[in-house]
């Protein structure tokens, strides 16, 4: 039988951080490319490096991620 939450039950929200750490990286590696590719065109500057940065920092805080231990496994 299906049991359908009722009002009062403790919303139970299900993280996977793994997929973070992959969203993270991929998305930290598409900033990066989209960075370069802007650096080595003739577009703004400091657009083309925000996005470098931003792209840097998200590999960064995704390989901080990957060394961690999960925790309570």
């Amino acid at each position: 039988m299906i049991k359908y939450p009722q009002e009062g039950d403790p919303v139970k929200i299900s993280w996977n951080p793994t997929f973070y750490r992959n969203v993270n990286f991929w998305s930290g590696i598409s900033f990066s490319i989209v960075g370069l590719v802007l650096l080595s065109g003739t577009f703004n500057r400091l657009i083309s490096a925000l996005f470098l940065v931003a792209g840097i920092g998200l590999l960064l805080t995704a390989s901080l991620n990957l060394a961690r231990k999960p925790s309570g496994k």
